[in-house]
């Protein structure tokens, strides 16, 4: 166990973490279902019938499951073949053992005054508890406007 968390980079975490687990649907917050039914946001086998081609047509996907199967191959291919040509230059990535190991970036200089304004933040924050946290940062940034359909493709409907 760690004797030390940063707090700002350890609540960036369970945010993200959180968000990610809400929008695969593997996280729900109880009784949510009072103010809005993911159920509802689903479509019909009808509609997706209906609506597929015009879908496909918006994000450049073949409508065809293994049309789709084979461009997404593809496409893998082509990072695979960038990534291979690059890893010549790449000075955080190497092979030891036929296994890749990721070194770590070098650390940048530490401005001056950053410890001092660390301390300061430190000081100045109260104890909230994450759910005030996320009511609190909705209101202000209406970070929930993120939310929606996974594909982004939201007004092809």
């Amino acid at each position: 166990m760690p004797d030390e968390i940063n707090r700002r980079h350890f609540e960036v975490c369970v945010l993200s973490q959180i968000m990610l687990e809400l929008k695969a649907g593997d996280l729900y917050i109880e009784g949510s279902e009072k103010y809005a039914d993911y159920r509802k946001q689903l479509i019909s086998w009808e509609d997706y019938e209906e609506n597929l081609a015009n879908f496909c047509k918006h994000v450049n996907l073949p409508i065809s499951g293994t049309d789709f199967v084979k461009k997404t191959q593809q496409e893998f291919k082509q990072v695979t073949s960038q990534t291979d040509q690059s890893f010549p230059h790449n000075e955080q990535v190497r092979i030891e053992n036929s296994e890749v190991v990721i070194g770590k970036l070098k650390k940048k200089k530490v401005p001056p005054g950053l410890k001092k304004l660390e301390e300061y933040i430190a000081e100045s924050l109260e104890p909230i508890n994450v759910l005030d946290m996320l009511a609190n940062t909705e209101y202000w940034l209406n970070w929930t406007r993120f939310f929606g359909p996974i594909s982004g493709h939201e007004e092809c409907r």
